[in-house]
């Protein structure tokens, strides 16, 4: 972890991933606990950015992204708190039978950053020779965004940065055009799906597209975040030379999951298994 220098600017593109650091468990991070400290938000901001910022502007962040630091209710780990329940067992119910009704696809969507593995600290070097790394200030990274329905189908982009209300509206209207047909979009409480353009392009398409949000704090109720999965364990047998070689080595792998349609439909069943 670098030390703190010269002050950095937090843009609106750290308090994204900040915010969708947070929306999920510290477990979707690879820590073994349920409950957030501002050093692991600031920890993981920092592996998913390469940025660094101090506690006091990762607090402050939070409170700006409306966060409070709260006593959790402890419950057991067999109950799924109301809104899960209530997502499970009413509100994804009857979107399934309104998709029926009007003959809608419906899609999970998920958006997943990609870059460089710089963060690790470590490489290898000869004992007793310090080993030299430059690098830029300006930290190069990709992000996917996909969508994936309830059959098996999957449509992807990748761009850079992180996701902006202009991308994402973006991405809602490619994905839009690909026909005619209906199309029930399911995604997370991320600002740039909340933002006033996209509600507005929504709106603009008369009822041929439709945004429903899952509950907070639920990416288990999300089937496309095994495509991440799949998609970062064979990232991680490949070497990557540069982040064009990087970016070319997961879009094959995605298409190679979008070819195999009934392993995304498995991701469905898996979470919400008839």
């Amino acid at each position: 972890m670098p030390k703190p220098g010269r002050s950095v600017i937090f843009k609106t593109e750290h308090g994204e991933k900040l915010f969708e650091i947070i929306s999920k468990k510290p477990y979707s991070w690879r820590y073994e606990s349920d409950l957030w400290t501002v050093s692991m938000a600031r920890d993981v901001l920092y592996e998913q950015t390469g940025t660094y910022f101090s506690k006091t502007r990762i607090l402050s962040a939070l409170h700006d992204l409306g966060f409070s630091f709260q006593k959790p209710d402890v419950k057991a780990l067999e109950r799924k708190n109301d809104k899960i329940e209530e997502w499970l067992n009413e509100v994804f119910p009857a979107i399934l039978e309104e998709a029926n009704t009007v003959g809608a696809k419906i899609y999970f969507e998920d958006e997943s950053g990609i870059s460089l593995n710089i963060f690790s600290g470590r490489t290898w070097s000869i004992k007793g020779q310090t080993p030299v790394v430059y690098r830029s200030g300006q930290r190069i990274k990709r992000t996917m965004a996909a969508a994936i329905t309830t059959d098996g189908e999957m449509y992807f982009e990748t761009y850079e940065g992180g996701t902006t209300a202009e991308r994402y509206k973006s991405f809602l209207e490619n994905l839009n055009n690909l026909d005619e047909g209906i199309k029930f979009v399911i995604h997370d409480g991320l600002p740039s799906h909340r933002s006033n353009l996209v509600k507005e392009y929504v709106e603009s398409t008369n009822g041929k597209l439709k945004t429903f949000r899952l509950p907070g704090y639920s990416p288990e109720l999300n089937p496309e975040e095994w495509v991440w999965d799949n998609l970062k364990k064979k990232l991680g047998k490949r070497a990557h030379k540069s982040i064009e070689d990087l970016t070319g080595h997961a879009t094959e792998i995605m298409n190679e999951i979008k070819r195999d349609h009934k392993l995304i439909g498995s991701f469905y069943t898996h979470v919400y298994a008839q």
